[in-house]
């Protein structure tokens, strides 16, 4: 296992965040649909 600096683990641990909200961002978008009333979905 490689050993990483704590600056890195900082840097990293803000990109996986930054990208963690992108991604849940993306789901709440895509977790619903609407159907009009009389049609099959």
């Amino acid at each position: 296992m490689a050993n990483i600096s704590l600056a890195e683990a900082v840097k990293l641990k803000s990109i996986l965040k930054k990208r963690i909200h992108e991604l849940e961002d993306e789901m709440r978008k895509v977790a619903f649909t609407t159907i009009e009333k009389g049609r099959e979905g």
